[in-house]
C-alpha cells in the first residue's frame, strides 16, 4: 500500500512539473513574441482620442487590479495569427489563464471574444506586458464594444428595477422592411415588476432533498458507535455531539423553518424563440435553450415545456423572476400560483433519503457490533432494573430458571467440555462448561497400529546415505553457487526400502479418496526415484507392481529428496489425523451423553470470569491419549461466572442449555445501551421515512396528474398568447 501512494505521489509530482515546464515554456514564448513584435512592428494608424478613453478601464496588470499599465508605443499595430488559449490550472481549483493571438498575450476588452476566429487580423496597442486588442477581424472595434458594453448595463439595470418599456437592443437594427419584420420579432417591452405571491414563493422554496438533514444523522451514528467502543473517560466526548446532532437532525427535518421572503417578478411581453445550442463534439444539436426575443432567457418548469416541440407564435405575455428568469406565468393559461392554490405542493425527496441512511445505519451495525443480541437483552434488562440471582448448584439452577436477561453468578465446580467440531481437530474447550456430571467411566479409544504408524512416520524407512549426500554437494559446489550449502541440505537424497510394503500401507489407509490422501499419493508418486526405465508414472502404476511381486530386491529401493520426505511425513500425519477423528467423535458423542442433573453453560468470559484452564492444544492421536487417561475426579475444577443470561435452549439429549455473557454487566451497560440506540435510531429512520416516502411518493403522482389534466383543460394555443 505504501508502495502505491509513493507511485501515486511520484506520478502527480512528475506531471505536475512537467505542466509547469510547458507553461513557463509558453510564457517565454508570448513575451519574446511580444517584444519581437514592439521591436520590428510599424503602426497601422494612430489611436484616437476617444479609442484613448475606451481603453482606459483596461490598462492595468490582470493579476493585480492595483498597478496601472500605461502604453508603451503610440499608434496602432496589427497582429496576424491563430487564437488559442493557454494557462495552469491548480489543485484547490485556481488557475491562471492567458490568450494569445500570433503568440502575443493579448486582452481582450468588452465583447471581443464574441468575435473570435480560427485566424485573426487584430489591431492592438502595447503595454509592457501585453498587447490590447482595438480592432479584431473587421467586426469588432473598440469603440462599438463599449457601446454595446453600456447597452447591457442598460438592459441589465433595467430588468432589476422593473422600469416599464421597450428594452433596448444591445446592437442597433439596419433599416429596411425585412429589418423592421426581424425587429419586431425582437421587441420585448417589461409592463412592470410585482412581488412573488405566496404560492409562488412555497413552488420555490420546498425542503429540498435533506442532504444537510443526512449529513447530521450520519456524523451523529458516527460518533454514537466511537462512544459506544472507546473507554469510559472519553465516552461523554463522543456521546455528548452524537445526540446534539441527532437533535439538530430532526429538528432540521420537523422543525418550524422561516419562510423564505417574496421575490421580484418582472412581467414582459415578446415573441418567444428557440435557439438549438450545438452538442458537445460539435456534432447534431445539444441543448435546447428558450429566449424572450433576444434579450433575457425563459426557464419554464419542466411540465410546462414538456408540451411544445417549438414556442408558440405570436408574442406572449411572460412573468418571469427577476432571479435565475424563470417563469411564474405563462400567457393566460400557465400560472405557478394557480397550481399550487388548487394542488398543494408534495415532497418526498427528504423522506427517501433518510430512509436510506436508516437502511445503511441497520445494516452496518452487525459488521463492527459483535453479539448485538447480547446488547438488547442488557438494554432489557436495565430497563427492567432486574435483580441478580446467585446460584452454586446445577439442581437449584434447573429447579428455578430464571428468564433471559437476568444478571446471574454462578460458581461451583464443573469439566471442561469436548469439542470436536467439523473441519476442527477436537479439542478441550473450558467456556463450555459441564455443571453437574457424574464423571462416569467412559470405554478407552483403540487406535490400529496403521493409524499410528502414519503419524509417527514409521511406515517410511528413509535413511541417509553418506556416499549420495557427498557427490550431491561436489556437484553444487563445483558451481560457485554461494547457495549451495542450503540447496544440498534440501535436496539430501534419501534412500527409501521396503516400497511393496510402503505402497500396501497408503493404500490401505486410504481405502476412501480423500484430499489428504491424494496429496499423500501425489508426493510418494512425484517424490520416488527408480532406475529403472519402466518406472510407474501413476499410483495405479506402483499399486500394480506391488500386487504383482515386482517390488522386491533392488526394485524395491527408491531414492527420495529430504524436502519430499518432509512433505510425505506431514501428508501422512493428517491422514492419520483423519482416521483418529472418526475415532474421536464416536468417543466424545459417548462421553457427553445426557446425565440427570447436567446443565451446560455456554460462558462468553469477561475480566472477573474464572473457568478451568484449558490444555494445550495437541494433536489428534494425543487427545485420545489424553482421553483414555481422564477417567478421575479431578477433572472437575472450580469456576465462578458473574454475567448476563442472553440464552436458553436445549442440548443434545434434553439438557439445559445456558449461555452466559460475563462481558457485559449492569454495572456499565452504557455500551450496550448506545449500541441499542444506534439499532434503535436506525429502525426509526427506515420505518418512519420509508413510510413517509411511499404515502408522499403516491400522492405526488397524483398531484401530477391532476395538474396535467387542470393544464390539459386551459391547453389551446390562443389562451397562451398575450
Amino acid at each position: 500500500m505504501l508502495t502505491l501512494k509513493l507511485l501515486l505521489f511520484l506520478a502527480v509530482l512528475g506531471w505536475s512539473l512537467y505542466s509547469a515546464a510547458v507553461y513557463w515554456s509558453r510564457r517565454g514564448d508570448n513575451k519574446q513574441a511580444l517584444r519581437t513584435l514592439q521591436t520590428d512592428g510599424r503602426p497601422e494608424r494612430p489611436l484616437s482620442l476617444e479609442e484613448s478613453v475606451a481603453l482606459a478601464p483596461f490598462l492595468f496588470e490582470p493579476s493585480r487590479p492595483g498597478q496601472a499599465m500605461p502604453l508603451r508605443r503610440d499608434g496602432v499595430f496589427v497582429l496576424h495569427g491563430e487564437y488559442v488559449r493557454h494557462g495552469l490550472t491548480t489543485g484547490q481549483g485556481g488557475e491562471t489563464m492567458h490568450d494569445t493571438i500570433g503568440g502575443v498575450e493579448v486582452i481582450l476588452p468588452y465583447d471581443a471574444r464574441d468575435f473570435l476566429e480560427p485566424t485573426n487580423r487584430a489591431e492592438v496597442v502595447f503595454t509592457e506586458k501585453f498587447a490590447l486588442v482595438v480592432g479584431l477581424n473587421g467586426s469588432f472595434d473598440l469603440l462599438g464594444g463599449r457601446a454595446r458594453a453600456l447597452r447591457r448595463q442598460q438592459q441589465d439595470q433595467q430588468w432589476q428595477t422593473g422600469k416599464a418599456g421597450e428594452v433596448p437592443d444591445v446592437a442597433p437594427m439596419p433599416d429596411g422592411e425585412q429589418a423592421d419584420t426581424v425587429r419586431e420579432s425582437l421587441r420585448v417591452e417589461i409592463l412592470g415588476q410585482r412581488a412573488e405571491t405566496p404560492a409562488e414563493v412555497a413552488a420555490r422554496s420546498g425542503p429540498g432533498v435533506g442532504l444537510v438533514p443526512a449529513l447530521l444523522w450520519v456524523l451523529a451514528f458516527v460518533a454514537l458507535g466511537i462512544a459506544s467502543v472507546v473507554a469510559p473517560g472519553s465516552r461523554m466526548f463522543w456521546l455528548v455531539p452524537a445526540c446534539g446532532l441527532a437533535v439538530l437532525a430532526v429538528w432540521w427535518v420537523w422543525g418550524r423553518r422561516r419562510a423564505a421572503g417574496p421575490g421580484k417578478v418582472n412581467r414582459v411581453r415578446g415573441h418567444v424563440t428557440a435557439i438549438a445550442l450545438p452538442a458537445q463534439g460539435g456534432t447534431g444539436v445539444g441543448l435546447v435553450r428558450w429566449f424572450v426575443g433576444d434579450k433575457f432567457p425563459l426557464e419554464l418548469p419542466a411540465h410546462w415545456q414538456a408540451r411544445w416541440a417549438t414556442p408558440p407564435e405570436g408574442p406572449v405575455d411572460v412573468e418571469m423572476r427577476v432571479d435565475g428568469h424563470t417563469a411564474v406565468r405563462f400567457g393566460r393559461a400557465l400560472s405557478i400560483d394557480d397550481e399550487v392554490t388548487r394542488f398543494s405542493p408534495v415532497h418526498w425527496g427528504r423522506h427517501a433519503l433518510l430512509a436510506v441512511v436508516g437502511a445503511v445505519a441497520v445494516a452496518v451495525l452487525p459488521m463492527w457490533a459483535d453479539d448485538l443480541h447480547n446488547d438488547l437483552v442488557l438494554t432489557s434488562a436495565w430497563i427492567r432494573h432486574g435483580e441478580p440471582q446467585s446460584f452454586d448448584r446445577p439442581d437449584r439452577l434447573a429447579a428455578q430458571l430464571p428468564a433471559i436477561g437476568t444478571p446471574v453468578h454462578l460458581f461451583g465446580q464443573a469439566e471442561c467440555d469436548w469439542r470436536a467440531d467439523a473441519g476442527r481437530t477436537p479439542r478441550i474447550d473450558c467456556t463450555r462448561l459441564r455443571w453437574g456430571a457424574a464423571g462416569a467411566v467412559a470405554a478407552p479409544i483403540e487406535v490400529d497400529a496403521l493409524t499410528r504408524s502414519l503419524h509417527e512416520g514409521d511406515f517410511l524407512h528413509a535413511r541417509s546415505d553418506p556416499r549420495l549426500e557427498l557427490m550431491l554437494q561436489l556437484q553444487l559446489m563445483g558451481g560457485g553457487d554461494p547457495l549451495a550449502r542450503y540447496q544440498a541440505s534440501a535436496n539430501a537424497p534419501k534412500v527409501v526400502t521396503g516400497l511393496a510394503d510402503l505402497v500396501r500401507s497408503v493404500e490401505a489407509a486410504c481405502a476412501t479418496a480423500s484430499g489428504p490422501c491424494d496429496t499423500l499419493r501425489t508426493g510418494l508418486v512425484d517424490g520416488l526415484m527408480v532406475d529403472d526405465p519402466h518406472a510407474p508414472k501413476d499410483w495405479a502404476g506402483w499399486v500394480r507392481q506391488a500386487a504383482s511381486g515386482e517390488l522386491t530386491g533392488d526394485r524395491g529401493v527408491a531414492v527420495m529428496r529430504a524436502s519430499a520426505v518432509a512433505g510425505v511425513l506431514q501428508s501422512a500425519r493428517t491422514v492419520a489425523d483423519q482416521r483418529a477423528g472418526a475415532l474421536v467423535a464416536a468417543a466424545l458423542a459417548a462421553r457427553q451423553a445426557p446425565e440427570a442433573g447436567i446443565v451446560l453453560l455456554d460462558v462468553l468470559p469477561g475480566g472477573d470470569t474464572y473457568l478451568p484452564p484449558p490444555p494445550e492444544e495437541t494433536g489428534a492421536l494425543a487427545f485420545i491419549d489424553q482421553l483414555n487417561g481422564s477417567q478421575s475426579d479431578h477433572l472437575r475444577q472450580p469456576f465462578d461466572v458473574d454475567g448476563l443470561l442472553v440464552g436458553r435452549h436445549t442440548g443434545p439429549g434434553g439438557a439445559t442449555v445456558l449461555q452466559i455473557d460475563a462481558l457485559r454487566h449492569l454495572g456499565d451497560p452504557w455500551p450496550s445501551l448506545m449500541r441499542a440506540g444506534w439499532l434503535a435510531l436506525g429502525l426509526g429512520l427506515l420505518v418512519l421515512h420509508g413510510v413517509l416516502f411511499g404515502l408522499r411518493f403516491h400522492a405526488a403522482r397524483g398531484r401530477s396528474r391532476a395538474v396535467g389534466a387542470f393544464i390539459d383543460e386551459r391547453w389551446p394555443t390562443a389562451a397562451f398568447l398575450g
